[in-house]
């Protein structure tokens, strides 16, 4: 819609990562060695999407249940 989004910096990276491996699954350990660089929680994780999802308008984010995260193209 031409409108601008506000995202944090961790919210910037997720999406930053997840678009780098559209169509392909994102693990929490995916996540946490290419943002973090360390173990983080895995609910912490899932607050930040939540989060990203929340400020995208259309819901491209989809969920792997026990996998991870996913944008499809």
């Amino acid at each position: 819609k031409g409108e601008n989004i506000i995202l944090s910096k961790t919210e910037k990276e997720i999406l930053t990562v997840l678009l780098q491996h559209s169509n392909a699954i994102v693990s929490v350990e995916t996540f946490q060695d290419e943002i973090w660089g360390e173990y983080v929680d895995p609910a912490n994780i899932r607050v930040q999407i939540n989060n990203l999802r929340k400020k995208i308008p259309i819901d491209i984010i989809q969920n792997r249940r026990g996998l991870g995260y996913i944008i499809e193209r």
